[in-house]
């Protein structure tokens, strides 16, 4: 079986991706808490190192495995938080109660969004209240808010590999490469050893093992005529010429372009 795998540069540091889920934490509790002190956020963890620390921990996952958990209590506290009244009361009615737990529910629901957006998930993901706890190679990080006598403890996992990719997504942008030259300009300076195809002759090969310094070979061309150009002694696609003498060398007066 293949599996994907997301791959990272080997220096990739897991720590600004914590840095945004700590900020998307902050933004929104700052969103729905008047006067919220900042979250303590914890680091990354495996699911089994820490599974003792969420035993309490009632979850939401989407289909991706990612995962957004409130400690027990904690969407009334929410709730609560929300409505800047005390969360610890005990004479309140079970409408204040549902209050309560409804508006703790619209902050998760927003919290889940938040970290969707930040995970880069399809808009359309669905998240479904589940008993079962993250994977054990699932990756965790805890945040708190509020005091630590009456604290609200979150919990958001995700995969491994959702995990590298929001690492990935945090990597300085690569730096933007010059344009690739054309074929043209990059083949400019190749060296081409050009010649024309003077003809030849037919021979036995007794007439070629009678062959003596003086014989003369009629070639089958004509002088008048054109002959075509070779390229590194090949006939190229185009382009004739005629001999012409400069001097004490041969020429070759070209008649037609290679190019063009």
């Amino acid at each position: 079986m293949i599996e994907a795998r997301t791959w990272l540069p080997a220096d990739a540091s897991p720590d600004k991706a914590q840095a945004a889920l700590t900020r998307t934490v902050a933004i929104w509790s700052n969103h729905w808490f008047a006067r919220s002190e900042e979250p303590r956020a914890g680091r990354f963890g495996r699911a089994n190192e820490i599974g003792r620390d969420l035993r309490d921990v009632a979850w939401h996952r989407c289909d991706t495995g990612a995962a957004v958990g409130i400690g027990a209590g904690g969407t009334i506290a929410l709730g609560a938080r929300a409505m800047g009244v005390a969360s610890d009361i005990g004479d309140r009615t079970a409408a204040d109660l549902a209050l309560l737990r409804q508006l703790g529910e619209e902050c998760l629901q927003d919290l889940r969004k938040r970290v969707r957006a930040l995970l880069d998930l399809e808009s359309s993901v669905q998240w479904r209240e589940t008993p079962q706890a993250p994977a054990p190679e699932d990756m965790v990080v805890r945040s708190e808010l509020g005091s630590r006598g009456d604290a609200v403890q979150l919990a958001i996992a995700m995969p491994p590999w959702l995990l590298a990719r929001l690492i990935r997504s945090c990597l300085p942008t690569a730096p933007e490469l010059p344009p690739l030259a054309t074929a043209q300009a990059a083949l400019a300076g190749a060296e081409l050893r050009l010649s024309a195809m003077l003809g030849g002759c037919e021979l036995t090969l007794a007439e070629v093992e009678a062959l003596a310094p003086g014989d003369v070979l009629v070639l089958d061309h004509l002088v008048d005529r054109t002959m075509p150009l070779a390229i590194e002694y090949r006939i190229a696609g185009r382009g004739t010429c005629t001999v012409a003498g400069t001097g004490e060398h041969l020429g070759l007066q070209l008649t037609q372009a290679l190019v063009g």
